[in-house]
């Protein structure tokens, strides 16, 4: 897909005049506007967050897994050992 056809959004967010101004200076000094700068820190910590919820979303599936086969286990009676 190209970028033309690309649909754009508005986002918005309000902040202090200190927090502004951090972010315009990151901004600048790393060669990005500071919508530039706010999209990719805003997806790099989303991608984090999903990230970290889907590691912690499949532990508990593994979790559940063993121990479900753990409560379906048959133990050796006395006379099989």
């Amino acid at each position: 897909m190209s970028n033309s056809q690309l649909k754009s959004v508005r986002l918005v967010a309000r902040a202090s005049e200190d927090v502004q101004r951090t972010i315009q200076m990151a901004a600048e000094y790393s060669g990005a506007t500071v919508s530039q700068f706010l999209i990719d820190a805003a997806i790099s910590k989303a991608t984090a967050v999903i990230d970290q919820s889907r590691n912690i979303h499949l532990s508990l599936e593994e979790a559940n897994t063993v121990s479900v086969s753990y409560t379906h286990l048959t133990l050796p009676t006395n006379r099989e050992v």
